[in-house]
């Protein structure tokens, strides 16, 4: 038997940030660590981004981050979103981009954006059932958008 999950937001230490990182690194395509040092990542997100996180028995499981910040364009970015191989197929992802949107939308953005490769098929179609459309797609990566209210649902908002 599974052990509960809990959620918080904003709670996650640095060294849990790089921790659930480093284990969910080759889940990543291609991997975090090929792209960018896993520390400095860590850090940026513990400092700017919104962090809906998961844990249990102590530990980091999933991770969902992202920014509210643009006031102009009132568009959020999820810029990362990992759930631990042990702990797939429970809901975890559902539940952190849902609190993702809640508070996004709290946050005063119209819509959420986020990029996909096109390989992580089980992500996509998690998108996909939450409202996410395809909308620019450009070599291995999928672009997607999703509006957050019903008065903002023509793409031009």
């Amino acid at each position: 038997m599974s052990a509960a999950i809990a959620y918080a937001t904003d709670t996650a230490s640095l060294e849990d940030v790089v921790s659930h990182l480093r284990e969910a690194d080759a889940d990543f395509v291609p991997t975090l660590s090929s792209r960018t040092s896993i520390l400095d990542y860590a850090t940026k997100l513990k400092r700017h981004a919104l962090l809906c996180e998961a844990w249990s028995d102590g530990a980091l499981v999933g991770l969902v981050a992202g920014y509210c910040n643009d006031r102009e364009g009132r568009t959020g970015f999820i810029t990362s979103a990992s759930v631990l191989k042990r702990c797939l197929r429970q809901g975890i992802g559902e539940q952190l981009v849902g609190r993702f949107l809640a508070l996004a939308q709290e946050a005063g953005m119209l819509r959420v954006c986020l990029e996909v490769s096109w390989s992580q098929t089980p992500a996509r179609r998690l998108y996909s059932k939450l409202g996410f459309q395809g909308q620019d797609s450009g070599g291995s990566i999928e672009r997607m958008v999703i509006y957050l209210s019903r008065k903002t649902n023509d793409k031009s908002a």
